[in-house]
């Protein structure tokens, strides 16, 4: 991680409350609901959802002949519902990234890595990556959807790298986030055991 991601590392970690990641979750679960429901209802059976595959599962690329048997069932009216989705999967895209990153954010302070070693905070960017690359996907796909451009093995190839980088955030968060609800749960019976003395106190 470069001196310049530090400023952008800062500013999500400074956005790291919990309501915002309320609001994140909010969003994420609308636009997920829409997307998930759309794609499964517009796509053939057994099909892959391709970019409109949620952020949170990995399918490591796709091909583009696999794109084109898919979109070549669909009818005028299925096309443009099908773009609908696509375009709301930015908005899960969006919300994804942003409670990883939070997350990791919360995580690595609670081990104290991002105390100890300031690079190591960078890592809150990593989920922001790889929704750089998933919007880009999804851009890919939305052409190829709206004019049957050949692009499906593009947004396939894409989709493999921001599988990747996807992965690497979840593990990030999976080592983290334990340690963090420790912290947190520690810190509880201490407010509770600290609000009871106070209340001996008082008596």
């Amino acid at each position: 991680m470069s001196a310049s991601a530090a400023a952008p590392s800062a500013r999500i970690a400074s956005l790291s409350t919990w309501a915002n990641i309320l609001a994140a979750a909010a969003v994420q679960l609308v636009s997920l609901s829409i997307v998930r429901r759309g794609s499964t209802m517009l796509l053939p059976r057994g099909s892959a959802h391709f970019a409109l595959e949620s952020p949170s599962s990995f399918a490591f690329g796709y091909s583009g002949s696999s794109v084109n048997a898919a979109l070549s069932t669909l009818g005028a009216f299925s096309t443009l519902l099908l773009m609908l989705c696509t375009f709301a999967n930015f908005a899960l895209i969006a919300s994804n990234a942003f409670i990883l990153a939070a997350l990791t954010t919360l995580g690595l302070k609670a081990t104290g890595l991002s105390s100890t070693t300031p690079a190591v905070a960078q890592l809150n960017l990593l989920p922001f990556a790889a929704a750089a690359l998933h919007a880009v996907e999804n851009v890919l796909f939305l052409i190829v959807v709206a004019t049957g451009a050949h692009l499906g093995g593009l947004a396939g190839a894409i989709g493999f790298f921001r599988d990747i980088a996807g992965a690497a955030s979840v593990a990030v968060v999976a080592g983290t986030l334990p340690v963090f609800l420790f912290e947190w749960s520690k810190s509880i019976g201490r407010d509770g055991r600290q609000q009871v003395k106070f209340q001996q106190k008082a008596q």
